[in-house]
């Protein structure tokens, strides 16, 4: 037959089995909430990855043009230059014309 000393020490070691079950239930309760708010901190920090991914791109694509146009310009710039002297060139050349025309003129 069971004791009276024994049901009692069964008794006590339910009720610590439940205690233990209650306190893992709430610690378990935490550490998902802690997870859960992890998580979130991940997909937020992903989300901005991937902005920044977005941003830089478009900034590369910003620079990329932008290098593109100055070397138009470089090359207009140059082109232009090459013009003058063709123009300064025939000026000269028309006026040493004109100055041999008026030599001869004169002669």
């Amino acid at each position: 037959a069971t004791t009276t000393t024994q049901l009692e020490e069964i008794k006590k070691s339910l009720q610590e089995n439940e205690d233990i079950k209650k306190n893992w239930d709430e610690e378990r309760a935490a550490i998902d909430q802690q997870l859960r708010a992890y998580k979130r901190q991940v997909d937020d920090l992903r989300r901005q990855l991937t902005e920044e991914k977005e941003n830089k791109k478009k900034l590369q694509e910003s620079l990329d043009n932008k290098t593109g146009v100055e070397g138009k310009i470089t090359e207009y710039d140059a082109k232009f230059h090459d013009l003058q002297a063709q123009l300064a060139n025939e000026l000269e050349s028309k006026d040493h014309i004109m100055g041999g025309v008026q030599t001869l003129q004169q002669q």
